[in-house]
């Protein structure tokens, strides 16, 4: 009985729809942000946290407060999620054109 368990959850877990939307990343030690947008919004810090423990994130700002002032001075945050049926057609323009948005708003480097 177990395994089935295991096999739904692994099958529910698959079929979920990804979260759209704009993150920001704050580092507590100096002020700065970094606003950035992913179709996978429920994912995205794992990704970020993966690629800047490998030192390779972009910008170097970024990297370089990591390195300096390590993980717990990070602090990551959904700013806005999108509802899909919105920008269906133009995800990448409209992603980006938020981005912007929160990047201008917030005084922050896009990434």
């Amino acid at each position: 009985m177990e395994s089935m368990e295991r096999r739904a959850a692994i099958l529910a877990w698959k079929e979920r729809k990804a979260v759209i939307g704009i993150f920001a990343l704050r580092c507590m030690s100096t002020g700065e942000v970094w606003v950035g947008s992913s179709p996978t919004l429920d994912r995205v810090q794992n990704r970020l946290w993966f690629t800047l423990k490998l030192k390779n994130a972009k910008p170097t700002s970024l990297q370089a407060a990591w390195d300096n002032h390590g993980e717990s001075a990070l602090n990551f945050e959904q700013l806005e999620q999108i509802e899909e049926k919105n920008i269906a057609f133009s995800q990448r323009a409209t992603l980006l054109k938020r981005r912007d948005f929160w990047a201008a708003k917030l005084g922050a480097i896009a990434i």
